[in-house]
């Protein structure tokens, strides 16, 4: 019976941990097109809280310009840990 209640608790801890990986890849989605609808010539660095994280992302190079996207997220021991995101983008012009 103990293995049971193990396994249970192992399920439900990925599962939620599935979910926040969830919500930090919408996070990062939703600031991505933000930056990315502002503008080519407009796309610098910063930060902001998206979604309750906290979001810092920088902006290097000129065509491509490399966006490195860093989002605070708590783990299930409360720990934060950063989840990081790099994409590249071409001036469409």
């Amino acid at each position: 019976m103990g293995g049971l209640v193990s396994a249970g608790v192992v399920a439900s801890s990925q599962l939620v941990m599935g979910q926040n990986d969830v919500r930090v890849w919408k996070a990062a989605s939703y600031q991505l097109e933000k930056l990315v609808a502002g503008g080519y010539a407009n796309l610098v660095s910063g930060s902001n809280t998206v979604q309750g994280y906290n979001t810092v992302w920088t902006v290097t190079g000129t065509d491509p310009k490399k966006v490195l996207l860093v989002i605070d997220r708590k783990t299930l021991s409360g720990d934060i840990r950063p989840d990081t995101f790099v994409t590249y983008l071409v001036d469409p012009s």
